[in-house]
């Protein structure tokens, strides 16, 4: 209202009437409710004079008609008769409504005196004229429309046009009436056969699991549904798999077989998010695994560790338990994320004094932050942002021959030298502590530099790289209904990496540099977006070349 201490709006209640609401605005409250005549629904609303609500209403096949309530006895009363001629924007001052309308088959500004109810055209623009608004002097300010677009004009009321409108008989376009005529069937005039539904409730437990979708390859739907994801691409193994998702998108499951480095592997993983905190749990079957003993050295007659593989399968299963808190504000993605994982291996080591064999079983304990300007629609990467990473594995039920290992992440994003492309540089630093310690631990916090695997032996290390993500073209190619592909993109990378294996030993360097040529394309005419490609690598440290399948998918 013109006190600011009261909310007229639209509401459509439970029990299927149209109403209009009023809310207080300081508390939030209901404070009033009306019904709409008709069940008519308001689709816009207006406070006019002293304890008067106008309204702009569709009445089912009749039109838009203007309604006026009154608060205070509850009465409504018929400004403007029900019209097929679009009526938007209203604006009250001094006892006139102001509108705009297409009546005479261009949209104009419309007054309305709710006193009289003679309706007036005030413009005659030629393109059109639209958002009518009152200035306290009186002038009428509207956006007019040009050929070279959009701009704002002003006129007095009373030195505007004064032309009567019947908005009983509106435009009608003489091309669009003779299609009209040939065309057999009207939808607005059909009338449509009951359908009887048979509603069934809502179960967590047996509506669990629903299939989503399938792959002919295979790719890790965690590294998809984590977003804040270093890489942003997902690396492409051959395979199959299938997802299932349910119904309110809080469990999403996965099933799937794949080939590595000449070893078939089966793997399924379930992410639950309808409790606070995430629950994610993985398992991983294939592959061969491999023990650590103790044997004696031929050169030197003392006992030292051996790895070998074994002819059991690896087994490697994980649980991951983490709190997304959203922090994010404006145009600003941020977040904040305690996790906490345990793994599980059959990977085995030996421990001196008994001769026991026992799995490896870590313990890492997470902290994540992350602000990131959100991406505009041809954003490859955020123009602007950053994401720090705090990390701690330990061995938790064998901290006697396992020191612990630590790591620091910082990840920094820029925008490019040209609109749309960006900079993402990674640094990081881990140390593990082996002091008194007779193993170490055979994993490891920072990611190799691309094209390489770790060595098992690692005390500190430092890492650095860099990518450079840039567009190369736009297609706005259609293969049929088969593809359609958005654009063609890619990215150059340098990863640098600084080993140090023992407290005295010698720096050792890993260094690679590539490209990635990836489509941005919709298959099959599905919603969701994908991305694919190659990645080509050359370790500067080795000879040859590799090469990876990258992909990745918008849900």
């Amino acid at each position: 209202d013109a006190d600011g201490k009261t909310i007229a709006v639209s509401r459509f209640s439970e029990s299927g009437m149209n109403q209009i609401l009023l809310i207080d605005a300081n508390t939030g409250k209901e404070t009033a409710c009306y019904d709409v005549p008709n069940n008519a629904f308001a689709k816009e609303t207006t406070y006019g004079e002293t304890n008067k609500i106008i309204a702009f209403a569709i009445n089912n096949n009749d039109g838009i008609g203007i309604l006026q309530l009154d608060t205070e006895t509850k009465e409504w009363k018929e400004l403007l008769a029900p019209t097929y001629a679009n009526i938007t924007s209203p604006s009250l001052y001094d006892g006139k409504l102001f509108f705009e309308s297409g009546f005479n088959g261009t949209n104009n500004i419309y007054s309305l005196d709710t006193r009289t109810l003679r309706s007036q055209r005030l413009t005659g623009a030629r393109f059109g004229a639209f958002s009518p608004t009152l200035s306290t002097d009186g002038k009428l300010i509207y956006s007019d429309y040009q050929a070279k677009g959009y701009r704002i004009a002003s006129v007095a009321i009373n030195r505007s046009m004064t032309d009567s409108a019947d908005f009983s008989s509106p435009y009608r376009f003489p091309l669009a009436e003779a299609i009209k005529e040939q065309e057999q069937f009207c939808l607005d005039t059909t009338t449509l056969s009951l359908i009887h539904f048979n509603p069934q409730p809502y179960r967590r437990i047996s509506h669990l699991f629903k299939i989503h979708s399938w792959s002919p390859f295979f790719y890790s739907i965690a590294d998809v549904l984590n977003v804040q994801t270093d890489d942003l691409t997902t690396i492409v193994k051959p395979g199959a798999m299938i997802l299932s998702q349910n119904m309110l998108n809080t469990a999403i499951a996965q099933a799937g077989w794949y080939y590595q480095e000449g070893y078939h592997h089966g793997k399924l993983s379930f992410t639950y998010m309808g409790w606070y905190p995430v629950v994610s749990m993985n398992i991983d079957y294939g592959g061969k695994a491999f023990e650590i003993a103790w044997e004696r050295g031929i050169e030197k007659n003392e006992e030292i560790l051996q790895g070998h593989y074994t002819n059991n399968h690896l087994i490697e299963a994980e649980t991951q338990i983490y709190i997304p808190f959203n922090l994010g504000r404006n145009h600003y993605i941020s977040g904040f994320q305690p996790i906490i994982t345990y793994s599980y291996t059959n990977n085995k080591y030996q421990q001196h004094n008994n001769r026991t064999f026992y799995n490896f079983q870590y313990l890492l304990s997470e902290l994540r932050y992350y602000r990131y300007r959100q991406l505009a629609q041809r954003d490859i990467l955020p123009q602007w942002g950053y994401q720090i990473r705090l990390q701690h594995l330990r061995s938790p039920f064998d901290i006697k021959n396992f020191g612990s290992l630590s790591a620091i992440q910082l990840i920094g994003y820029l925008p490019g030298l040209v609109r749309n492309n960006g900079w993402m540089l990674r640094f990081g630093y881990q140390y593990q502590n082996v002091d008194n310690k007779s193993l170490y631990l055979p994993t490891q916090l920072l990611s190799a530099p691309r094209g390489y695997y770790y060595n098992y032996i690692t005390r500190q290390q430092l890492t650095f790289k860099a990518d450079y993500s840039f567009g190369i073209s736009c297609p706005d190619l259609s293969i049929g209904s088969l593809a359609y592909i958005k654009r063609i993109r890619s990215n150059v990378f340098y990863d640098y990496s600084y080993n140090q294996a023992h407290k005295k030993g010698n720096w050792t360097a890993q260094s690679s540099s590539g490209f990635d040529f990836i489509f941005d394309w919709n298959a099959i005419r599905a919603d969701f977006p994908l991305s694919s490609g190659i990645r080509i690598i050359k370790p500067l440290q080795d000879v040859g070349l590799r090469m990876e399948a990258l992909f990745s998918i918008i849900f």
